[in-house]
């Protein structure tokens, strides 16, 4: 005997909750013992700077409004093939998620601009996949921490969506094509698509977009104004008067006189290694970022990641306090499995309800 759908939805629903609820209760007693959620791991800045954000987003539309145009192009060509009027005043869009091809051509057009934006950023900033943080030395973990995270935040946003959309239906395109799917025929199809877009390209281009080249460059803004907040030199006054040093003897050599730092991060090295444009030659880490200086960037990147699915209802905000998840496990890793992991589990999860909503009202 099959189960029903509305039973496997509640089920799930309330599993997945449950277990939300206790990752949240374990992370809050950890915080109150003064415990890390996630062990910060030490690194140089990203070698890259806002000339290459404001590139690659070029490059974004100039690629959309490409395949825009080639779009309509063939469907000129068609009408004329057909003997119909082609109106050239029609204008050329970018192509929207309003049908299955549409789908499937947004699906490329994204996986074809997260190719060239790793592959642009490596050529304009000599990034290494370190960088980027797209090396799999520790997915393992990675892949932990990346489904602790999904359960850490999937009861907030689920719990908020469910308040929200009481009030303001959910608008995402992807929801929309599916319960607009009328052919039985193209269901798989259908399923296939949503299941590329979701959890494999939508998850890999948003956080390279929004947490490495966007979040990375801010952390490097805020470690320079941290930086210069707790670097200012003293009052004149208080400096005290002593002798010139005398010259070293002939043949000692001069690094002896020259002060040790037990810490790496407070080399002077340290701020070239924060700055866009640092040399891969310079293996040591950049200071850590404390305080608003560390929250400032994940805030930033969350709202923005938020404002860009402004035309998706209530979504943007259970999607900001999602962005703030991984956002921080970002910046303690500065790797983008852990993100991409998490945000793909959430993606996962809310189509499987999807379709097993779609079942149950059918």
């Amino acid at each position: 005997m099959l189960v029903e759908p509305s039973y496997l939805l509640a089920v799930l629903f309330v599993v997945l909750i449950a277990a939300s609820l206790a990752t949240v209760a374990i992370s809050f007693a950890r915080v109150l013992r003064g415990q890390e959620l996630i062990a910060y791991e030490p690194r140089r800045g990203v070698p890259w700077g806002g000339a290459e954000l404001l590139l690659l987003v070029l490059v974004f539309f100039t690629i959309q409004l490409a395949a825009g145009g080639a779009v309509w192009l063939a469907a000129s060509l068609r009408a004329l093939a057909q003997g119909s009027e082609v109106h050239l005043d029609d204008e050329v869009v970018i192509p929207d998620v309003d049908s299955l091809a549409g789908a499937a051509l947004a699906v490329a057009l994204s996986l074809v601009t997260f190719l060239i934006g790793v592959v642009l950023v490596r050529a304009v900033s000599r990034a290494t996949t370190t960088d980027i943080g797209l090396t799999l030395a520790r997915f393992p973990s990675d892949l932990g921490r990346g489904v602790l995270g999904f359960l850490a935040i999937a009861a907030p946003v689920y719990l908020i969506q469910l308040q929200l959309t009481q009030f303001f239906p959910s608008e995402h395109p992807l929801a929309k094509l599916w319960l607009e799917q009328q052919d039985p025929a193209n269901m798989m199809l259908t399923i296939a698509v949503l299941f590329v877009a979701a959890v494999i390209v939508a998850p890999l281009a948003e956080e390279f977009l929004f947490r490495c080249l966007l979040q990375g460059w801010l952390e490097n803004v805020a470690l320079r104004y941290q930086l210069a907040a707790t670097t200012e030199p003293a009052p004149a006054a208080a400096l005290p008067t002593v002798a010139a040093p005398s010259e070293p003897p002939a043949g000692r050599a001069s690094l002896e006189h020259a002060p040790a730092s037990e810490n790496p991060s407070e080399s002077p090295q340290s701020d070239s290694l924060a700055r866009p444009g640092a040399s891969d030659q310079m293996p040591l880490p950049a200071p850590r970022l404390i305080g608003v200086y560390a929250a400032a960037p994940i805030l930033v990147s969350s709202a923005l990641f938020a404002a860009a699915h402004f035309s998706h209802g209530p979504d943007p905000v259970p999607l900001f306090l999602l962005a703030m998840v991984l956002g921080y496990l970002y910046q303690r890793t500065h790797r983008l499995w852990p993100s991409v992991i998490a945000h793909a589990c959430l993606n996962a999860t809310s189509l499987l309800m999807l379709l097993l909503q779609s079942n149950t009202s059918s």
